[in-house]
């Protein structure tokens, strides 16, 4: 049986959170189809799978370096 971790918001957003940026800032990324939308678990409920999250930081990591050259 495999176990996917599902972040929530708090853990996404704020100085203390893996992206370091607003939930405003969060959501303009999703609304402009530059981060992948949450997973919703019930009515208040949204989370972002463990993959996708870190798949998007490496992303944003290799295109800082890029940029750089």
């Amino acid at each position: 049986m495999s176990t996917h971790r599902l972040y929530r918001k708090s853990h996404l957003v704020g100085h203390d959170g893996l992206l370091g940026v607003s939930a405003a800032t969060l959501y303009r990324l999703i609304a402009a189809g530059k981060f992948p939308p949450p997973v919703r678990l019930g009515q208040r409920i949204s989370t972002w799978p463990a993959e996708a999250v870190h798949a998007w930081i490496d992303a944003a990591k290799r295109q800082c370096v890029e940029d750089a050259r």
